[in-house]
Protein backbone atom coordinates (compact mmCIF):
# COMPACT_ATOMS: atom_id res chain seq x y z
CA UNK A 1 0.00 0.00 0.00
CA UNK A 2 2.88 2.46 0.84
CA UNK A 3 4.51 1.79 -2.48
CA UNK A 4 1.14 2.49 -4.11
CA UNK A 5 0.84 5.87 -2.01
CA UNK A 6 4.52 6.68 -2.67
CA UNK A 7 3.79 6.21 -6.55
CA UNK A 8 0.34 8.25 -6.97
CA UNK A 9 2.77 11.23 -4.72
CA UNK A 10 5.69 10.97 -6.36
CA UNK A 11 4.52 13.71 -8.76
CA UNK A 12 3.45 16.03 -6.16
CA UNK A 13 6.05 15.81 -3.18
CA UNK A 14 9.24 15.68 -6.41
CA UNK A 15 10.02 18.82 -5.81
CA UNK A 16 9.99 18.68 -2.19
CA UNK A 17 12.60 15.65 -2.08
CA UNK A 18 15.22 16.96 -4.27
CA UNK A 19 17.41 17.49 -1.16
CA UNK A 20 17.04 13.94 0.04
CA UNK A 21 18.64 11.24 -1.97
CA UNK A 22 16.30 8.62 -2.38
CA UNK A 23 17.48 5.78 0.15
CA UNK A 24 16.82 8.61 3.07
CA UNK A 25 13.61 9.25 1.66
CA UNK A 26 12.71 5.20 1.45
CA UNK A 27 14.02 4.82 4.28
CA UNK A 28 12.23 7.02 6.25
CA UNK A 29 9.25 5.76 5.02
CA UNK A 30 9.84 2.26 5.48
CA UNK A 31 10.48 3.66 9.07
CA UNK A 32 7.26 5.72 9.53
CA UNK A 33 9.58 8.35 10.91
CA UNK A 34 9.07 10.47 7.96
CA UNK A 35 7.29 13.24 9.10
CA UNK A 36 9.41 13.50 12.41
CA UNK A 37 13.00 13.52 10.06
CA UNK A 38 11.33 16.36 7.95
CA UNK A 39 11.11 14.18 4.81
CA UNK A 40 7.97 14.89 2.79
CA UNK A 41 5.06 12.36 3.00
CA UNK A 42 4.52 10.64 0.02
CA UNK A 43 0.57 11.33 0.80
CA UNK A 44 -0.39 13.88 3.70
CA UNK A 45 -2.74 10.85 5.48
CA UNK A 46 0.87 9.60 6.20
CA UNK A 47 2.08 11.78 8.73
CA UNK A 48 -0.08 10.50 11.76
CA UNK A 49 2.12 6.95 11.23
CA UNK A 50 5.22 8.73 12.58
CA UNK A 51 3.23 9.48 15.75
CA UNK A 52 2.21 6.41 15.99
CA UNK A 53 4.91 4.45 15.68
CA UNK A 54 6.77 7.02 18.37
CA UNK A 55 4.38 6.15 20.78
CA UNK A 56 5.33 1.88 19.58
CA UNK A 57 8.87 3.06 20.50
CA UNK A 58 7.97 4.72 23.65
CA UNK A 59 5.91 1.70 24.73
CA UNK A 60 9.08 -0.50 23.75
CA UNK A 61 11.26 1.25 25.54
CA UNK A 62 9.50 1.39 28.98
CA UNK A 63 9.03 -2.51 28.58
CA UNK A 64 12.98 -2.59 28.00
CA UNK A 65 13.27 -0.96 31.16
CA UNK A 66 10.42 -2.64 33.03
CA UNK A 67 8.07 0.69 33.36
CA UNK A 68 5.61 -0.13 30.89
CA UNK A 69 2.72 -0.49 33.74
CA UNK A 70 3.60 2.77 34.62
CA UNK A 71 1.16 4.28 31.50
CA UNK A 72 -0.91 6.89 34.62
CA UNK A 73 2.79 8.60 35.39
CA UNK A 74 3.56 8.25 31.34
CA UNK A 75 0.26 10.17 30.07
CA UNK A 76 0.55 13.27 33.00
CA UNK A 77 4.25 13.36 32.62
CA UNK A 78 3.14 13.85 28.47
CA UNK A 79 0.72 16.82 29.18
CA UNK A 80 3.20 18.58 31.85
CA UNK A 81 5.83 18.52 29.07
CA UNK A 82 3.13 19.64 26.75
CA UNK A 83 2.30 22.47 28.74
CA UNK A 84 5.65 23.56 29.12
CA UNK A 85 7.02 23.49 25.91
CA UNK A 86 3.21 25.31 24.76
CA UNK A 87 4.71 28.08 26.47
CA UNK A 88 8.51 28.43 25.69
CA UNK A 89 7.44 28.08 21.77
CA UNK A 90 8.74 26.80 19.04
CA UNK A 91 11.76 24.54 19.56
CA UNK A 92 14.98 24.68 17.40
CA UNK A 93 17.03 21.88 18.74
CA UNK A 94 17.37 19.26 16.34
CA UNK A 95 15.18 20.84 13.37
CA UNK A 96 18.50 23.16 12.25
CA UNK A 97 20.36 19.73 12.22
CA UNK A 98 17.79 16.86 11.06
CA UNK A 99 16.58 19.36 8.65
CA UNK A 100 20.02 19.04 6.73
CA UNK A 101 20.42 15.95 4.38
CA UNK A 102 22.87 14.15 5.24
CA UNK A 103 22.01 14.95 9.22
CA UNK A 104 18.59 13.32 8.03
CA UNK A 105 19.80 10.41 6.32
CA UNK A 106 22.16 9.37 9.53
CA UNK A 107 18.95 9.66 11.86
CA UNK A 108 16.96 7.24 9.55
CA UNK A 109 19.60 4.79 9.43
CA UNK A 110 19.84 5.07 13.40
CA UNK A 111 16.03 4.77 14.05
CA UNK A 112 15.90 1.71 11.37
CA UNK A 113 18.62 -0.10 13.19
CA UNK A 114 16.92 0.77 16.36
CA UNK A 115 13.31 -0.75 15.32
CA UNK A 116 15.38 -3.73 13.70
CA UNK A 117 17.24 -4.41 16.75
CA UNK A 118 13.98 -6.11 18.01
CA UNK A 119 14.15 -8.66 15.67
CA UNK A 120 17.81 -9.50 17.45
CA UNK A 121 18.45 -12.90 18.90
CA UNK A 122 20.19 -11.40 22.52
CA UNK A 123 18.06 -9.73 24.99
CA UNK A 124 20.42 -7.26 25.76
CA UNK A 125 20.91 -5.88 22.20
CA UNK A 126 17.23 -5.83 21.80
CA UNK A 127 16.73 -3.55 24.54
CA UNK A 128 19.41 -1.55 24.08
CA UNK A 129 17.79 -1.05 20.78
CA UNK A 130 14.14 -0.26 22.24
CA UNK A 131 15.90 2.52 24.67
CA UNK A 132 17.95 4.06 21.81
CA UNK A 133 14.55 3.88 19.42
CA UNK A 134 12.39 5.25 22.62
CA UNK A 135 14.75 8.18 23.26
CA UNK A 136 15.28 9.46 19.66
CA UNK A 137 11.36 9.24 19.04
CA UNK A 138 10.72 11.36 22.19
CA UNK A 139 13.37 14.11 21.17
CA UNK A 140 12.07 14.35 17.16
CA UNK A 141 8.62 14.89 18.68
CA UNK A 142 10.26 17.60 20.75
CA UNK A 143 12.43 18.99 18.48
CA UNK A 144 11.73 18.10 14.55
CA UNK A 145 8.63 17.77 14.36
CA UNK A 146 6.54 19.42 11.32
CA UNK A 147 3.75 20.16 14.14
CA UNK A 148 4.57 22.01 17.56
CA UNK A 149 5.90 20.21 20.78
CA UNK A 150 3.26 20.63 22.37
CA UNK A 151 0.72 19.02 19.53
CA UNK A 152 3.26 16.07 19.33
CA UNK A 153 2.99 15.20 23.13
CA UNK A 154 -0.75 15.61 23.47
CA UNK A 155 -1.00 12.68 20.46
CA UNK A 156 1.09 11.00 22.61
CA UNK A 157 -0.59 11.41 25.73
CA UNK A 158 -4.19 10.61 24.05
CA UNK A 159 -2.15 7.57 22.83
CA UNK A 160 -1.06 6.87 26.27
CA UNK A 161 -4.28 7.31 27.59
CA UNK A 162 -5.83 4.52 25.32
CA UNK A 163 -3.26 2.24 27.23
CA UNK A 164 -4.02 3.17 31.12
CA UNK A 165 -7.57 2.96 30.16
CA UNK A 166 -6.60 -0.67 29.23
CA UNK A 167 -4.72 -1.41 32.30
CA UNK A 168 -8.07 0.07 34.15
CA UNK A 169 -10.04 -2.62 32.44
CA UNK A 170 -8.12 -5.47 33.57
CA UNK A 171 -7.50 -3.79 37.27
CA UNK A 172 -3.96 -2.71 37.14
CA UNK A 173 -5.02 0.93 37.45
CA UNK A 174 -8.04 2.00 40.00
CA UNK A 175 -10.97 3.63 37.69
CA UNK A 176 -11.16 6.22 39.99
CA UNK A 177 -7.53 7.17 39.09
CA UNK A 178 -8.06 6.87 35.43
CA UNK A 179 -11.61 8.70 35.04
CA UNK A 180 -9.93 11.93 36.56
CA UNK A 181 -6.41 11.78 34.49
CA UNK A 182 -8.58 11.03 31.48
CA UNK A 183 -10.44 14.67 32.49
CA UNK A 184 -7.22 16.28 32.66
CA UNK A 185 -6.06 15.08 29.30
CA UNK A 186 -9.15 16.20 27.19
CA UNK A 187 -8.84 19.62 28.93
CA UNK A 188 -5.42 20.17 28.44
CA UNK A 189 -6.04 19.14 24.70
CA UNK A 190 -8.89 21.30 24.43
CA UNK A 191 -6.84 24.47 25.84
CA UNK A 192 -4.23 24.15 23.91
CA UNK A 193 -5.74 24.62 20.77
CA UNK A 194 -7.57 28.15 21.92
CA UNK A 195 -3.64 28.76 23.06
CA UNK A 196 -2.20 28.15 20.17
CA UNK A 197 -5.19 29.43 17.62
CA UNK A 198 -3.12 29.55 14.89
CA UNK A 199 -1.78 25.79 14.88
CA UNK A 200 -5.08 23.95 14.63
CA UNK A 201 -6.64 23.94 11.55
CA UNK A 202 -10.04 24.99 10.97
CA UNK A 203 -9.26 27.29 14.50
CA UNK A 204 -10.19 26.22 18.23
CA UNK A 205 -13.92 25.67 17.72
CA UNK A 206 -13.19 23.34 15.06
CA UNK A 207 -10.63 21.76 17.19
CA UNK A 208 -13.02 21.40 20.81
CA UNK A 209 -15.60 19.87 18.37
CA UNK A 210 -13.72 17.41 17.11
CA UNK A 211 -12.21 16.36 20.11
CA UNK A 212 -16.22 16.08 22.05
CA UNK A 213 -16.95 14.14 18.98
CA UNK A 214 -13.76 11.70 19.31
CA UNK A 215 -14.13 11.49 22.84
CA UNK A 216 -17.82 10.85 22.21
CA UNK A 217 -16.96 7.88 19.70
CA UNK A 218 -14.66 6.39 22.10
CA UNK A 219 -16.78 6.76 25.50
CA UNK A 220 -19.71 4.76 23.33
CA UNK A 221 -16.98 2.17 22.62
CA UNK A 222 -16.33 1.54 26.10
CA UNK A 223 -20.26 1.72 27.32
CA UNK A 224 -21.19 -1.02 24.29
CA UNK A 225 -17.44 -2.85 24.68
CA UNK A 226 -19.38 -6.36 26.07
CA UNK A 227 -22.12 -6.05 23.29
CA UNK A 228 -21.44 -8.63 20.38
CA UNK A 229 -21.01 -6.41 17.29
CA UNK A 230 -22.82 -6.84 14.52
CA UNK A 231 -20.21 -8.55 11.90
CA UNK A 232 -20.48 -6.42 9.13
CA UNK A 233 -19.55 -3.46 11.42
CA UNK A 234 -16.80 -5.93 13.01
CA UNK A 235 -15.11 -6.00 9.14
CA UNK A 236 -15.47 -2.59 8.49
CA UNK A 237 -13.51 -1.99 11.92
CA UNK A 238 -11.18 -4.35 10.54
CA UNK A 239 -10.51 -2.76 7.21
CA UNK A 240 -10.70 0.68 8.59
CA UNK A 241 -6.33 1.17 8.27
CA UNK A 242 -6.70 -0.28 4.94
CA UNK A 243 -9.77 2.50 4.36
CA UNK A 244 -7.45 5.37 5.96
CA UNK A 245 -4.30 4.53 3.54
CA UNK A 246 -5.94 3.87 0.23
CA UNK A 247 -8.59 6.57 0.47
CA UNK A 248 -6.12 9.32 -1.12
CA UNK A 249 -5.11 7.23 -3.54
CA UNK A 250 -8.61 6.73 -4.91
CA UNK A 251 -9.45 10.22 -4.74
CA UNK A 252 -6.39 10.79 -6.93
CA UNK A 253 -7.53 8.54 -9.34
CA UNK A 254 -11.05 9.96 -9.39
CA UNK A 255 -9.34 13.34 -9.77
CA UNK A 256 -7.54 12.55 -12.71
CA UNK A 257 -10.34 10.53 -14.42
CA UNK A 258 -13.83 12.34 -13.61
CA UNK A 259 -12.62 15.69 -11.05
CA UNK A 260 -12.90 16.81 -8.20
CA UNK A 261 -16.70 16.67 -6.76
CA UNK A 262 -18.72 17.46 -4.06
CA UNK A 263 -20.81 14.96 -1.66
CA UNK A 264 -23.40 17.79 -0.24
CA UNK A 265 -23.96 18.67 -4.36
CA UNK A 266 -24.40 15.30 -5.68
CA UNK A 267 -24.34 12.08 -3.40
CA UNK A 268 -24.19 9.24 -6.29
CA UNK A 269 -20.39 10.34 -6.92
CA UNK A 270 -19.76 9.68 -2.82
CA UNK A 271 -21.55 6.00 -3.45
CA UNK A 272 -19.35 5.30 -6.58
CA UNK A 273 -16.39 5.66 -5.11
CA UNK A 274 -16.96 3.74 -1.83
CA UNK A 275 -18.77 1.11 -3.78
CA UNK A 276 -14.58 1.27 -5.06
CA UNK A 277 -13.26 2.01 -2.02
CA UNK A 278 -14.20 -0.63 0.31
CA UNK A 279 -13.85 -4.44 -1.67
CA UNK A 280 -10.33 -2.85 -2.57
CA UNK A 281 -10.36 -1.79 1.12
CA UNK A 282 -11.52 -5.29 2.12
CA UNK A 283 -8.87 -7.56 -0.33
CA UNK A 284 -5.75 -5.71 0.70
CA UNK A 285 -6.73 -6.46 4.85
CA UNK A 286 -7.48 -10.31 3.61
CA UNK A 287 -4.39 -10.32 1.45
CA UNK A 288 -1.78 -8.06 3.05
CA UNK A 289 -2.72 -6.74 6.42
CA UNK A 290 -3.98 -10.32 7.58
CA UNK A 291 -0.66 -11.95 6.56
CA UNK A 292 1.53 -9.77 7.64
CA UNK A 293 0.22 -9.54 10.71
CA UNK A 294 -0.07 -13.33 11.64
CA UNK A 295 4.17 -13.44 10.25
CA UNK A 296 4.45 -10.97 12.89
CA UNK A 297 2.83 -12.86 15.49
CA UNK A 298 5.34 -15.77 14.56
CA UNK A 299 7.99 -14.04 14.29
CA UNK A 300 7.85 -11.94 17.68
CA UNK A 301 7.19 -15.77 19.01
CA UNK A 302 10.06 -17.19 17.83
CA UNK A 303 12.12 -13.35 19.02
CA UNK A 304 10.89 -14.09 22.50
CA UNK A 305 11.39 -18.15 22.23
CA UNK A 306 15.38 -17.38 21.08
Amino acid sequence: MLGALAVTGASQIRGELHRFDPVTAVLAHVTMMQDLLTVPNAVNVLWTLSYEMAFYLLVAGMFAVRRHERSVSMVLILVAAGAVLGALGPLTLLTGAVGVPAATAVTAVAMAAAIGSAYLSKPFLRCAGALVGAVLALALVVGNGRLSPWFGLSVLAVMFTGTMLYRAEHGQVRWRTAAPVCAVVFAATVAHGWWHPEEVEGGPLAWTVSLVLTAAAFAAGMVTRHRRTPGWLARLGMMSFSVYLLHPLLLKVSDATVGRWRAYDNPLPLAVFLLVLLPVCWATYRCIEAPMQRKGRELARRTASS
